[in-house]
């Protein structure tokens, strides 16, 4: 039984898809999780230099 090369190809084609799709997702992830580090740390950094006023303009 030998497979054919237009299903050879489909098969390689849909598996460099899927690790695509894994690497793109893996780097958003990531990039996330650097954005979520420096807002906290950006509104950290607000919080301790406005703490000495008190309702002001």
């Amino acid at each position: 039984m030998e497979i054919k090369r237009n299903t050879l190809l489909w098969v390689v084609i849909g598996a460099l898809f899927i690790v695509a799709l894994f690497l793109v997702f893996q780097a958003g992830a990531s990039e996330s999780v650097q954005s979520v580090g420096a807002t906290a740390q950006a509104a950290k950094t607000a919080a301790v230099s406005s703490g000495g006023m008190v309702g002001g303009c």
